[in-house]
């Protein structure tokens, strides 16, 4: 027993074809997967990059434990033996160490710990919906990628900063415990102090560890790292997927418009085999506006 299907209605050749239909969501489905192997090339083995850096960074830590313990001691030392300036030049120093640093975070934008900012990025569809708005969206959206990327790229790259980084902090703390044995000029306790104050901070301040208080801090921020950059790849599929089908829309308003221009005879004569009588009209009989001339006040010439 055969199942009865829907037969397309037509009405004509002068009916025409939505401009949105099946030819723009092709447009919209093809640009989708353009962008998708885009983003997959963007985001090649960043699950296994994480796996990777994950396990490192928890030994680049229990590898450093002890040379940063024993470098904390020996800067307490230090710190004793500066006690020979005064609490009025200690502060002072205090103070200026605050704010030189504090210039040097707002001029250069960079602090430690997690890089990774806003992660929200909305797609829903709004009836102004336009190609310039979605524009300006996919481009916001792609340099958010670029920079989770860069985050990303940065935390696997201090990976490798570490064992430099402690080996440089402990030839710092070495040397100053040198050189505050035999300071005794009060300039030079000055300058001692100066660089105690920044030796401290690469030991106890936000560039130990890349800022991280713990492995946990890290694994989390690398985490957030990957799923804002893979979110943010998201959004701009979508978007580029409908920024496509309104182009497509767009360029197919307008050559249906183009068309009708250039069969304008055409399309009338369509139309009116939709509107025109199905029987015969007596010949004799006018419509009181037919603009036949033969009705007061009728002329020809008030046909549009």
């Amino acid at each position: 027993m055969g199942t009865e299907t829907d037969t397309p209605q037509t009405t004509g050749n002068c009916a025409g074809c939505d401009p949105g239909g099946l030819a723009c969501s092709t447009e919209m489905y093809k640009r989708q997967a353009e962008v998708a192997e885009e983003s997959a090339k963007a985001l090649d083995k960043y699950q296994e990059k994480f796996e990777s850096a994950r396990a490192a960074y928890a030994k680049a830590r229990a590898d450093a434990k002890a040379d940063v313990e024993k470098a904390k001691q020996d800067l307490e030392t230090v710190k004793q033996a500066l006690c020979k300036l005064s609490i009025e030049d200690r502060k002072c120093l205090r103070d200026s160490y605050n704010k030189v640093y504090q210039a040097i975070k707002d001029c250069s934008g960079t602090t430690g710990g997690c890089c990774v900012g806003d992660c929200s990025y909305p797609t829903e569809a709004t009836d102004s919906e336009t190609t310039s708005s979605l524009a300006g969206l996919i481009d916001q959206y792609r340099q958010a990628a670029a920079t989770n990327q860069a985050c990303f790229a940065n935390l696997i790259k201090l990976l490798d900063t570490i064992p430099a980084e402690i080996t440089t902090l402990k030839k710092d703390v070495g040397d100053l415990v040198d050189q505050v044995g035999k300071a005794a000029d009060k300039d030079v306790l000055v300058r001692l102090y100066a660089k105690y104050l920044v030796v401290r901070l690469g030991l106890e301040g936000d560039r130990l560890f890349g800022g991280f208080t713990s492995v946990n801090a890290y694994v989390d921020c690398l985490c957030r790292a990957m799923q804002c950059s893979y979110a943010a790849w998201q959004a701009v599929i979508e978007l580029e997927g409908r920024k496509a089908r309104l182009d497509c829309e767009d360029r197919a308003r307008k050559a249906e418009c183009e068309r009708k221009r250039k069969d304008i005879v055409e399309d009338i004569l369509c139309e009116y085999e939709k509107c025109k009588p199905t029987t015969p009209s007596d010949p004799g009989t006018h419509e009181p506006d037919c603009g036949c001339g033969q009705h007061h006040g009728d002329s020809v010439d008030d046909v549009p």
